[in-house]
């Protein structure tokens, strides 16, 4: 096989997303080390018709981010799509433009809040009722203060306490994810009808922390399970954010 073979059939994998991990690193880092190769790569990509599919995807994002463009602004997004089409490695850049938007942001939502049973103590009601307001009203590190004391002062039933205390962890301005996987872990070690609920933002942290494996496992929990919490969503999510 030449070697311009070898360059069309790398760059035509890549383009596609076709290589593995070891695949694409081994391809960025002889474009990082061999500057040839890196131009033989840059020219083949503009020759490829993808190219030309990328461009026409830039126009579009252009006509949506300036409708009736000012010359200036003609000219800079025209550089920038010549900088984007001719400079090695510099398509990762369109690749941004396609992804999906971020997982978190379309899919998370805070769970509901829930009472206790009135067999509970008047006092534990009343203190958990509280918390529940700061929860609802997006006060989280405050919830998360009123929950521990609840828990602490008071007969109460753990795993509402982990859950809320794992939602409050992730919708507060500042997420803690650990943390929130800690409480989720914990709701999952008794017995309970949190199980399911559970595995959906146990899901979103993972994705959310890289954790790609065990995000995939537990969104494929949900969508096998006929009737679970969030099925249908968990098969969505599956074939637009999972290979």
């Amino acid at each position: 096989m030449s070697n311009y073979d070898d360059i069309n059939r790398s760059v035509t994998r890549f383009l596609e997303n076709r290589f593995s991990e070891a695949e694409r690193n081994a391809f960025e880092q002889r474009m990082a080390n061999d500057e040839a190769f890196a131009e033989a790569v840059a020219a083949e990509i503009v020759r490829q018709d993808g190219r030309l599919a990328m461009k026409k995807d830039l126009e579009n994002i252009r006509q949506d981010l300036f409708p009736s463009p000012s010359p200036f602004k003609r000219w800079w997004w025209a550089a920038a799509i010549a900088l984007i089409l001719l400079i090695p490695g510099s398509w990762w850049l369109i690749s941004e433009f396609q992804q999906p938007p971020a997982l978190a942001e379309v899919y998370f939502q805070p769970y509901e809040s829930t009472p206790l049973p009135r067999t509970t103590g008047p006092e534990t009601l009343q203190e958990w009722q509280s918390a529940m307001d700061l929860y609802n009203s997006g006060r989280y590190d405050e919830a998360l203060t009123a929950i521990a004391r609840v828990t602490a002062d008071f007969h109460m039933i753990q795993y509402l306490a982990d859950f809320y205390s794992g939602m409050c962890h992730i919708a507060k301005e500042e997420a803690d994810y650990p943390k929130a996987i800690e409480h989720l872990n914990a709701v999952l070690r008794s017995q309970n009808p949190y199980h399911e609920q559970s595995w959906w933002y146990l899901a979103i942290v993972h994705y959310e922390s890289k954790q790609m494996a065990r995000s995939r496992s537990y969104f494929e929990k949900l969508a096998h399970q006929k009737g679970s919490f969030r099925q249908t969503e968990a098969a969505a999510i599956l074939s637009t954010y999972f290979d």
